[in-house]
């Protein structure tokens, strides 16, 4: 079960989808992929996520 839920939100999803979610939904689902065994697909949705944060929010990263 823990490899269907990693193969279903992959990276393809977090990038279609990261930007959606406000910063504690994506903490939250990055939370259940480390736990599950995927801490390198949390990172990956963490950082599709911050490609939609302004400045102030949790995840942002400012252009160099």
């Amino acid at each position: 079960m823990a490899r269907d839920f990693g193969n279903t939100f992959d990276g393809y999803v977090a990038h279609d989808v990261g930007t959606t979610l406000n910063c504690g939904e994506v903490e939250a689902l990055a939370a259940v992929l480390i736990v599950l065994g995927f801490p390198e697909l949390a990172d990956v949705w963490i950082e599709a996520h911050a490609l939609g944060d302004d400045e102030g929010d949790s995840h942002y990263q400012p252009e160099p």
